[in-house]
């Protein structure tokens, strides 16, 4: 900038001694040559530690992990010594799944500052998802105990006990954590999850439900309140949650294939608005035409348009029948071993029952191996026709059975297939 002063105040001198000489007369003096300002290289800012962090803390608020970590790792080159700035890079790690390096950050951070009671109680975590489960508890402990208001210390030691089948342990944390902090949506979720362990299915709904209050975008949470919901056979409350899912979940989230499986297989249970099944103790439901009479007898269901046509002495409509059996059970009782397919189950069940056998193929129900028949032959002194079904289930048989007077199994075998469709699995319980 001195060089380009110097030079204009040369041209004004120039000037005016062109203006006051004796020579030249009227002549116009030369315009002054225009030099172009010399550019300032840019200035890079110095950004402190704490500036570091923060920028990290927004790269880990959009997701962007690995900006993140370089954000921190900066942060940590300039002050070696922050125990923050070593906490937060080793929750970058964790939500990286690079657990071991979590470990290591963690462990720094607590030797920088040994009353670091969020760090242990974060540690507790990395301690967990490394197999390191002794460690795990007495960094959870820890952090309990130097951070009591601290809810994701309670929480993560709850996880550590859950996972070792201490069920009412890590509800009590889980519960603690969240009267440290009611807004804990992880709290909130993990209890649910404990919940369901233990068959307490409305409990938790209700812990998820806190959950989503608590965080609108916790899509576990939404898979889960409509897996619980279509266990209670609430068809219609499971897809509402699982369509939420799909709304918030970005397209590769791991989890979106089965959810659009589950929600696929839920809306065709329900299309045809008829009543909704569900058998929680054998885990399965379906739904059945509005009005039809059903009944139990411990773990054989039947269906029939009406009572009376159920207790006639005589078949005088469709009567579907759907008995479940363990699989060791069935196949102990029909001689055949528990690897036997299902086609192998229906032969000998079709002879069993003395049935006619048309046609058999193999197909899937929901997802699950199976294998059907046209069967034909005489129940109650009268004749029938009908379809048979094996499906096997994990670790259960599923007998499933169709059969109406023979001159209404034409018109009554759309209902029966319909029927059949709507079927959903899930785990059984009590």
């Amino acid at each position: 900038m001195k060089s380009k002063k110097c030079l204009w105040i040369m041209v004004i001198i120039v000037v005016l001694l062109a203006g006051c000489g004796g020579g030249g007369g009227e002549e116009e003096p030369p315009a002054p040559t225009s030099v172009p300002p010399t550019s300032a290289p840019a200035v890079t800012p110095t950004l402190s530690a704490g500036e570091h962090v923060a920028l990290g803390m927004e790269y880990s608020d959009q997701g962007e992990l690995d900006q993140a970590v370089a954000e921190f790792e900066k942060a940590i080159e300039l002050d070696p010594n922050d125990a923050d700035a070593h906490r937060n890079l080793g929750t970058a790690y964790g939500e990286q799944g690079k657990w071991a390096e979590s470990v290591a950050v963690y462990e720094k951070a607590v030797a920088i500052n040994p009353d670091f009671g969020e760090a242990y109680g974060d540690m507790a975590a990395a301690y967990f998802n490394v197999g390191k489960l002794t460690e795990a508890i007495a960094a959870g402990e820890k952090g309990i105990e130097l951070a009591p208001d601290y809810a994701m210390a309670y929480n993560n030691l709850g996880i550590v006990y859950g996972s070792q089948g201490q069920i009412d342990q890590a509800i009590a944390l889980f519960e603690k954590g969240i009267q440290a902090d009611p807004n804990c949506a992880d709290c909130y979720y993990n209890l649910g999850f404990a919940y369901e362990q233990v068959e307490q299915l409305d409990q938790a709904i209700a812990a998820y439900q806190e959950a989503v209050k608590a965080d609108p975008n916790y899509l576990d949470a939404y898979e889960n309140m409509g897996t619980v919901y279509a266990r209670q056979g609430r068809l219609e409350e499971a897809i509402v949650q699982f369509e939420i899912f799909l709304q918030l979940a970005p397209p590769d989230d791991p989890h979106r294939t089965q959810v659009e499986g589950w929600l696929a297989e839920l809306e065709k249970a329900t299309a045809g608005g008829g009543a909704v099944y569900n058998n929680a103790a054998n885990g399965y439901s379906l739904s059945y035409p509005e009005g039809w009479y059903q009944v139990e007898d411990g773990d054989r269901t039947s269906f029939a348009p009406s009572q009376a046509d159920y207790q006639a002495p005589a078949l005088k409509s469709l009567l579907v029948t759907i008995l479940v059996t363990p699989l060791d059970q069935m196949a102990q009782g029909l001689g055949l071993a528990q690897s036997a397919t299902p086609s192998e189950f229906l032969q000998v069940m079709t002879e069993r029952v003395e049935a006619e056998v048309d046609e058999m193929e193999n197909v899937q129900i929901a997802g699950y191996p199976a294998a059907v028949a046209a069967t034909s032959g005489t129940v109650m002194d009268s004749p029938y026709k009908g379809n048979m079904l094996i499906i096997l289930v994990e670790e259960r048989v599923f007998l499933v059975e169709g059969i109406a007077p023979p001159d209404q199994w034409d018109t009554s075998r759309p209902t029966f297939v319909d029927m059949v469709n709507s079927l959903t699995f899930f785990e059984p319980g009590g």
